[in-house]
């Protein structure tokens, strides 16, 4: 339906160490999502990337780019889907740094896109 198409959406970016997914907590069902972030994205892009946590944490972003979906993606092609970014902004910190399955839980179910009262 959107594969190959642009599209805009706010969703939630957790990543780590040669892992990370997008997703909406209400899609989660769907399969995970891979974020292309291209080395020679907009400056206002990486300005706005300076703002989430070095090294792993979750992020509830808005991104701009092109949906991909009918192969694998991803590190270990371990992805259902993959968005490929053109244009990143407004992102806002849920949780820095890696925590522990319980505390991440809590955390997005108050403030991940699809918790109580998303950021």
């Amino acid at each position: 339906m959107f594969t190959g198409k642009e599209v805009t959406v706010r969703a939630t970016y957790r990543y780590g160490f040669e892992w990370e997914e997008l997703y909406c907590l209400d899609c989660l069902d769907k399969g995970k999502a891979w974020l292309e972030i291209p080395s020679d994205i907009d400056d206002a892009s990486e300005k706005a990337l300076k703002h989430a946590p070095k090294g792993a944490g979750i992020v509830n972003l808005t991104v701009s780019g092109t949906f991909m979906s009918g192969s694998t993606y991803g590190h270990s092609n371990g992805y259902r889907y993959q968005f490929v970014a053109k244009k990143i902004s407004n992102i806002s910190v849920v949780l820095k740094g890696a925590k522990s399955p319980a505390e991440e839980k809590k955390a997005e179910e108050h403030w991940a896109c699809g918790g109580t009262n998303p950021k």
